[in-house]
């Protein structure tokens, strides 16, 4: 990093069907473990179902993405627009008629650039401070632990260098943005420019059929040997 130049730009190669995409939305991920206390379910008083902690949790969780969605700005870019957050993962219990000492629930929180995933991290972390404090009345041993990783949002910023290479070689003067979230926001961050360009659609993956059609490596191929070609001139 001291000696080599500082490159141009960084073209991220996620698919977006070979259009160019000059801005993303970020990803908060938040996983929550909790613990609480086994009993017979006849029998609440004497222990803790982490599941119905879990479901008071993810009840808040619903909550906010029901207002983040009413709130939601109409935005050119971004399809869904707004904030976005899903639970996505949940695992717990062992019996139907046993307080489950287990679960653990796993959501995100997918926002744009002008908008702070903390403002509604802040929420389900007090709420969850104040649900264990609950629990521990009840079982010393009971806890809920948070986990965070999230990838940073991708700014638009019209006219930079790595943007201009890949309208320069597509010929898509188009702007528009992706609900996903993609290394480009972490090169901004890091200090270069960044757009996203690649093969392949976001509908098709994940999916147990996943695929890139085969016109759409072609397209990519003729897209990314131009480019060496242009860099190494």
């Amino acid at each position: 990093a001291k000696t080599a130049p500082k490159p141009a730009g960084a073209i991220i190669g996620e698919p977006t069907d070979m259009k160019v995409v000059s801005a993303q939305k970020g990803v908060l991920v938040v996983q929550t473990d909790i613990e609480g206390h086994e009993a017979h379910s006849s029998q609440i008083h004497q222990g803790v179902s982490a599941v119905m902690i879990a479901a008071r949790l993810m009840n808040l969780v619903l909550q906010m993405s029901d207002e983040a969605r009413a709130k939601a700005p109409a935005d050119p870019l971004m399809e869904p627009s707004g904030t976005t957050i899903t639970v996505n993962k949940i695992a717990g219990g062992t019996a139907a008629n046993i307080l489950a000492k287990e679960c653990s629930i796993v959501f995100d929180v997918r926002y744009t650039a002008e908008y702070d995933p903390d403002v509604y991290f802040q929420r389900y972390e007090a709420e969850a401070k104040r649900l264990e404090a609950e629990m521990l009345k009840i079982e010393a041993g009971c806890s809920i632990r948070i986990s965070v990783r999230s990838t940073p949002p991708l700014a638009h910023v019209p006219g930079n260098p790595a943007e201009v290479i890949a309208r320069a070689l597509t010929g898509d003067n188009a702007a528009r943005g992706v609900a996903y979230a993609a290394e480009a926001g972490q090169f901004q961050q890091a200090g270069f420019d960044a757009v996203i360009c690649g093969p392949g659609s976001i509908l098709q993956a994940h999916q147990p059929d996943e695929f890139v059609e085969i016109d759409q490596l072609a397209q990519g191929c003729r897209f990314f040997e131009p480019l060496i070609k242009r860099l190494s001139q």
